[in-house]
């Protein structure tokens, strides 16, 4: 799962600081937000991801799916400041 792109399916999911209810909320993604996994809680139930904008912190595996669209990562790379492609070499 690690390293994986996901996105949100729940209308809106808590971003927190660590794996659990309890711990600080950190954001509230809405359904649809692109997300990469960089990490997962010991118990499988919670995985550490980071945003397009670089916000990072913990989410339920289940509020998530790995179904992203191709118009997705065109979306993430039009967002991303100074994104260009590379021209061709000849």
């Amino acid at each position: 799962m690690v390293g994986r792109v996901f996105s949100v399916t729940a209308n809106s999911a808590s971003l927190r600081t660590g794996p659990g209810a309890n711990y600080q909320l950190v954001a509230v993604l809405t359904q649809g937000t692109i997300v990469l996994a960089t990490e997962v809680d010991p118990g499988g139930e919670w995985l550490r991801i980071m945003t397009a904008d670089g916000t990072a912190g913990f989410i339920q595996l289940e509020q998530l799916s790995p179904n992203v669209g191709t118009e997705s990562f065109e979306a993430i790379g039009a967002g991303r400041a100074g994104a260009q492609t590379p021209e061709p070499s000849e």
